[in-house]
C-alpha cells in the first residue's frame, strides 16, 4: 500500500515538474488563472482543482487541500451538480474540524449551508450558515477574504436571508438581508 501511495507521489510529482508545476500551490495559481479566463464552470478549471487536491493528498498538505476542496466545491456549485458540490463541500467542513482551524469552518459551513439550500433542505442550510455565523469574526475577515475570495460574512447572511423567507421568517429575513448591505459597504 506504501508502495503505491509513493508511486502515485512520484507520478504526479514527475507530471508536475513536466509541466512546470511542482507545488499544489502552483495548481491552484494555475486553477485562478482559468477562472479569470475562461470562468469557474470550465472542464479545466474542475481539472485544475482535482489535480490541485489529488497533490495535496499525496503530500497532506491540509491548507491548500481546504483551498482546493472550496475551489471543487465552487466549481461544482455553478455547474449545478449538487451531489458532487455537497460533497466537497461536507470534505472541506470535516478536514476543518479535524484541523480544528475556525476560519475553514466558517467556509466549511459557508458552502455546506448554501449547498442545503439550493438542495432545498431549509432547515440544515440554516443550521449550518448560523453556525458559520457564530464562529466568524470580523476582525479576522480580511484574513478569510484572502483564503477563500469572498467576504464570508456577506455570503452567510444573504444566504441566510433567502433561507429565512423562504421558511416564511420575513422580519428575520429583512434584518439579515439589511445586515448583509451594510457589511458589504463597509
Amino acid at each position: 500500500r506504501l508502495t503505491n501511495k509513493k508511486r502515485e507521489l512520484e507520478e504526479a510529482w514527475e507530471k508536475g515538474e513536466a509541466e512546470g508545476q511542482e507545488r499544489p500551490a502552483i495548481g491552484e495559481e494555475t486553477a485562478r488563472a482559468l477562472i479569470a479566463a475562461t470562468g469557474h464552470a470550465t472542464d479545466q478549471t474542475g481539472h485544475a482543482y482535482a489535480r490541485a487536491r489529488r497533490l495535496c493528498e499525496l503530500l497532506n498538505d491540509t491548507p491548500h487541500l481546504l483551498k482546493a476542496l472550496w475551489g471543487e466545491f465552487v466549481h461544482y456549485h455553478v455547474r449545478a451538480e449538487v451531489n458532487r458540490s455537497h460533497r466537497a463541500a461536507e470534505e472541506l467542513l470535516d478536514l476543518a474540524g479535524q484541523q480544528n482551524d475556525t476560519a475553514a469552518l466558517v467556509a466549511g459551513h459557508r458552502a455546506v449551508g448554501d449547498s442545503w439550500l439550493h438542495r432545498g433542505q431549509l432547515d440544515s442550510a440554516r443550521a449550518h450558515l448560523e453556525r458559520g455565523l457564530a464562529l466568524s469574526d470580523p476582525a479576522q475577515q480580511r484574513s478569510l477574504t484572502v483564503l477563500f475570495a469572498e467576504n464570508a460574512r456577506v455570503a452567510m447572511l444573504s444566504f441566510l436571508s433567502l433561507t429565512l423567507g423562504l421558511l416564511g421568517f420575513a422580519e428575520q429575513a429583512r434584518l439579515r438581508s439589511t445586515e448583509a448591505l451594510a457589511e458589504a459597504r463597509e
